[in-house]
């Protein structure tokens, strides 16, 4: 091989190795998540209260810590204050029995987009539309942020299936003598209690049982205070 093929060889794999390089670079910020150091912006959007398009959730933003309504109640879980990337975007992030889910909020013309914050996430889980509403059929608030003044002893648990089993609704029994069922199933998942079969219980263990034709499940589980646990029956 004569060196003039030799240099271009030489060239095209400095090339290579170059762009490689700026391509990481480029796509590592996707998974870097905001700091969570509160308020850095404000917008007058944030300060009212909003309906979600599909079912009965309302989410309250007139204070730093977003709270959520679910059928008259507060929905449990510990909400980190509102921050912001810029005007139209303010993100949070929703801690559940040690596990952090960072969620977004982007305006959308006179409406919300409610969506997990990463890519990753996102495939799985669809966005919720929140259209503006005058008000917000829940009082007090949730634990988040230092700003939850709710002194509840209860949590929820929040039942629900990804796929149809064939077998007709889900009899779920919860310690024995409280039966609900489940009558749908969410192919994307649940985000948090104010999706599936939800019980209000105390805090302290519990135990299930479900049936549906000749499938059973049975465990038991931990209800914390103002707390939500989501439980897929697989």
């Amino acid at each position: 091989m004569n060196n003039f093929y030799r240099f271009k060889i030489l060239l095209l794999s400095l090339f290579l190795v170059f762009f490689s390089c700026e391509t990481l670079e480029d796509d590592s910020d996707i998974y870097n998540p905001p700091s969570d150091t509160g308020n850095s912006n404000s917008s007058n959007w944030s300060n009212g209260y909003w309906l979600k398009s599909s079912g009965n959730t309302y989410m309250d933003l007139s204070n730093s810590v977003p709270v959520f309504c679910a059928n008259g109640n507060v929905v449990g879980g510990t909400y980190s204050d509102l921050r912001w990337e810029d005007a139209n975007t303010a993100f949070f992030t929703l801690y559940n029995n040690g596990d952090e889910r960072i969620l977004r909020i982007t305006k959308s013309g006179s409406n919300l987009i409610l969506a997990p914050w990463d890519e990753i996430s996102q495939s799985t889980n669809n966005p919720s539309t929140y259209t503006p509403v005058s008000d917000f059929p829940c009082s007090g608030s949730n634990s988040g942020g230092g700003g939850g003044n709710n002194s509840t002893t209860e949590g929820k648990v929040a039942f629900f299936v990804k796929s149809d089993k064939g077998c007709g609704n889900i009899t779920i029994t919860v310690d024995g003598n409280t039966t609900k069922t489940i009558s749908q199933y969410y192919t994307q998942g649940i985000n948090g209690c104010s999706e599936g079969t939800i019980f209000t219980l105390s805090q302290g263990s519990h135990s299930f049982t479900a049936t549906c034709g000749n499938y059973t499940w049975s465990s038991t589980f931990t209800i914390t205070a103002d707390g939500c646990l989501t439980f897929e029956l697989t």
